[in-house]
This record gives structure tokens, sequence and C-alpha cells, in this order.
């Protein structure tokens, strides 16, 4: 394998994957088989490196930027009445060149690498949550067969930036109440000097590089799913409002820049593009 670059360089800034698991080249994706992460030869279908290091059910993989490593994170949410305890809520750093896990994450969930793919942003999950109470008993999962134990709701209501070449902890910040990787994302903004909390309700903007919230709107959207909202390049959120416009809010001031209606009846899908034009 050719050695990895140890310095993150700019890649296609311009443009916004369709989907984290497949390179950009269209050449290899990334998938999981049970607990192990598994990079294809998107042309031949040949497994070219199957990962192993999680011990429990994969919640998302991505590539870095430049296609030289990858995110896993596995996690499974507290499963309402059930109360259910996730059993291994960790993050994984893969080196591709090689297959082998670079840094292990505790406690975290992915959201993604910054553009230039030297720091990534997760959520991460309050030390000591997530505890198992043996007398609550176990549940069995009908459709995998899997057990998980009973026990505390694993609490994730923070955001932690890391580097990516490093492992370090950059900074770490407060999300706020019911935020969970299944229903909120986390993006960096293009020039990676900032990163959005994007929830149900809310939409936070914070600074990479010391963790201080900058600005936070209440999200007011016909839509259910905060990965139908979008983070431009420069800095504002745009999305489909409860009356059916197309809205774009500047976060740090709250200012409404555009509204206007899109004239259609239904609107189940759409995609912006990377610059929220």
């Amino acid at each position: 394998a050719e050695p990895l670059p140890e310095k993150a360089t700019q890649w296609k800034a311009s443009t916004e994957r369709p989907t984290r698991n497949w390179d950009y080249d269209g050449k290899r994706i990334l998938g999981h088989i049970g607990y192990d992460i598994c990079l294809w030869d998107a042309m031949s279908g040949k497994l070219l490196h199957r990962m192993k290091g999680h011990k429990e059910r994969i919640f998302a993989v991505q590539f870095s930027p430049d296609g030289h490593h990858a995110l896993s994170s596995s996690w499974i949410r507290h499963g309402g009445m059930s109360m259910t305890v996730s059993r291994d809520t960790r993050t994984i750093l893969w080196n591709l060149g090689t297959g082998r896990e670079r840094e292990d994450f505790p406690g975290q969930v992915a959201g993604e690498f910054s553009p230039d793919g030297s720091r990534f942003v997760t959520f991460s999950q309050q030390p000591g949550s997530g505890i198992t109470v043996p007398e609550w008993g176990t549940n069995k999962l009908p459709a995998t067969g899997e057990v998980w134990p009973s026990g505390k709701e694993s609490i994730i209501d923070n955001a932690a930036v890391w580097v990516t070449f490093t492992g370090r902890q950059l900074v770490k910040s407060r999300l706020g109440e019911y935020i969970r990787p299944d229903n909120s994302t986390l993006h960096f903004s293009s020039d990676g000097r900032r990163f959005i909390s994007l929830a149900q309700t809310t939409a936070s903007l914070f600074n990479t590089n010391d963790g201080r919230e900058l600005g936070r709107i209440e999200i007011k959207t016909s839509l259910n799913s905060a990965r139908e909202r979008h983070f431009t390049s420069d800095g504002a959120l745009v999305l489909i409002d409860r009356e059916g416009k197309f809205r774009r809010t500047e976060i740090e001031s709250g200012h409404i820049t555009h509204r206007f209606p899109h004239g259609l009846k239904r609107t189940e899908g759409f995609a912006w593009t990377h610059d929220g034009n």
C-alpha cells in the first residue's frame, strides 16, 4: 500500500458527496457485515479489507475527504419502554491503506470530517450514562435475536471536535437536551472554522477552535428529519418551513435573508447545491 500523507489536503471543496459511504471517484464502497467494517472494490465486488474492532451494531460509516481514512461508529438508541442500553458506543478511525485501526474513541458517535479532513466532530456521550441495571433484565431484539442489557439511558448531549492525525480532543460543546445521532446531524462550514448541530427543533452554531456557541435559532419546518436541512458553505441554514416556503437564515444573527414559496404540492425529497444557492 502507498504511504498515507500526514498532512491534510483540501479535496474537491466545491463537491458535496451524495453519500458518505461511496468514495468520490466511485471506485470503492464502505459498509459493514455484522460488527465488521468492510471496504469493497465497486467494479469487481472484491473485498479489499474486513476491519474488526466494534462489539455492537454499526450505526454509520464514512470516508475521509481524501479517501485515505474512514470513520465508523457503533451505537444503538435507547429502546423506549425496553430500556435497551448501548453495549459498545464508540467511533474508530481506520487507515484504509492498511485496513488497520488508527485511533479508538469510546463513547463517541461520528458526525463528519471537516472539509480538509484534518478534524472530525462527534456526538459525545456523558461519562457514567448508559448504565446497565441487572435487576431490569435484558431485551431480545426480534429482528436479529441479539440480547441487549436494560438500564439507564445513555445521555448524548455534547459534541467534541478531534484532530484526525493525533486523536487529540480539541474542544467540547454542549448541544442541549434531546440531541441524538439518529435525529440530529453535525456539519462543518466549508472553511472548517465553525460547525453546526441540526436537531428537530433547533440549529446551533459553534466555533471549532474554542467550542463557543455563536448562535442558536428555532426551527419551524414541515419536515421531520434534520437530514433534509442544509448548512450552506457561507454559514446559513436553508430548509422548507411549515408554510411550505424555502427559507434561508443566517444562524449567527438569526436574520432571514430569503423566503419564497416552492409551488409544489409535495416535497418528499430534494437536494441542495454545496453553496446552498
